[in-house]
């Protein structure tokens, strides 16, 4: 292949790859708890924060979703009293959304679910080594990418 356009064939593997799993990890994940894969990355994401919980900002950004697509996942996952929102007592414009005792049970089960799914879609095709390169690779993507974004909406804003 050309070399101009290795990068662009690498984004595209990238993408397919990325929805293939998609697709894959949440038919497994909704039949196994009857979460979706979204609900199922905030849940998992919350679970794994320092006292279980993370304010609505940090979770969006956590998560790469939109602040109104995290409020919508929150809500569905209130809805199942999954998680609860609370109003924080130091700042009241601050809303934390943390996880219950039956979201923490939920959680277990979710992340046996995840990982039987996990290996059965992804970890098979590749060597532990191929996952921890992989693994440096994307994090080293993400940095940059949110990198740029950071420096992009500071040069914005100096120029206001």
């Amino acid at each position: 292949m050309d070399e101009g356009l290795s990068p662009v064939a690498a984004t595209l593997s990238l993408l397919q790859a990325h929805r293939l799993l998609e697709v894959s990890l949440d038919r497994r994940l909704s039949a196994a708890t009857g979460l979706s894969l979204s609900a199922a990355e905030v849940l998992v994401r919350l679970g794994a924060a320092a006292g279980g919980r993370m304010g609505m900002l940090e979770l969006a950004y956590a998560t790469c979703y939109s602040k109104s697509g995290v409020s919508r996942i929150v809500d569905r996952l209130e809805r199942r009293r999954l998680v609860a929102r609370r109003v924080s007592p130091e700042d009241r414009r601050m809303t934390w959304v943390e996880v219950t005792e039956e979201g923490r049970d939920l959680m277990w089960e979710l992340l046996a679910a995840l990982q039987v799914a996990v290996e059965e879609d992804f970890a098979r095709y590749l060597s532990d080594d191929d996952v921890t390169g992989l693994a440096d690779r994307l994090d080293k993507l993400v940095a940059g990418i949110r990198g740029a974004e950071e420096e992009a909406a500071a040069e914005a804003q100096s120029e206001r």
